[in-house]
């Protein structure tokens, strides 16, 4: 007798979660996306690589549509909010160009050499491919083994210096700041002789600094200045 019970208290549990289950997949369905932070990208577009679109049902929107927005590299964060009963709302934070980069060490040289370039954002993700001019970001150019990152980490570390261009080959790293330029073998250079070096600047109005010599040469028995 019991036995009988709990299987019809089971079948019932299961029937019951398989009518909600049917319910959350159609509603409460989504009457409004608002998008929110996007820059870049078109609503359109957010829409496109979150899979998401009116009509469909607000529970159904899930970590996954998350995860599909974050394979964009555009995207640097997204968060995902239901606003009840039919809202849903995207707020994206997008990566910006940092530095466009011409590079004569990857295996993109054959659009290189075309006369394109890349644009990076300042975590080092690979944004998009042009063949336009970018005046405006940081310049990195460089031709031996690949070094991007570590110019990446140095133009960081001279933000402060307001870095224009940096161009590497296998003995090092020459950067072109404001007024004066740089040399240095490695960030691990730069590193070990930032007190020195700042020792050499001049604060501006602005808060940003200028180093005083045209002209400064890191190298592991000291600092040269010219």
């Amino acid at each position: 007798m019991n036995r009988k019970r709990y299987r019809r208290m089971g079948l019932g549990l299961l029937l019951l979660l398989l009518s909600l289950f049917v319910v959350s997949y159609r509603y409460p369905r989504i009457e409004q996306i608002v998008v929110a932070g996007n820059h870049h990208h078109s609503r359109e577009k957010i829409l496109e690589l979150a899979r998401v679109q009116e009509g469909q049902s607000l529970f159904w929107v899930t970590a996954a549509n998350l995860h599909f927005l974050a394979q964009d590299p555009w995207v640097k964060d997204v968060i995902l909010q239901r606003h009840m009963p039919h809202e849903l709302f995207i707020m994206i934070e997008e990566r910006t160009p940092y530095a466009q980069v011409k590079l004569q060490v990857t295996d993109l040289a054959h659009d290189l050499a075309q006369g394109g370039s890349y644009l990076y954002a300042a975590d080092g993700t690979q944004l998009m491919y042009t063949v336009e001019d970018h005046p405006e970001l940081l310049q990195i150019s460089g031709w031996g083994e690949e070094r991007l990152e570590e110019a990446l980490q140095i133009l960081k570390l001279l933000s402060v210096f307001s870095p224009k261009m940096l161009h590497y080959n296998p003995s090092g790293f020459e950067v072109t700041l404001s007024q004066s330029k740089l040399f240095t073998p490695n960030i691990k250079m730069l590193q070990e002789h930032w007190t020195a070096l700042s020792s050499q600047g001049i604060a501006l109005s602005d808060g940003s600094y200028q180093l005083k010599a045209q002209q400064i040469s890191l190298y592991p028995w000291g600092v040269s200045v010219q």
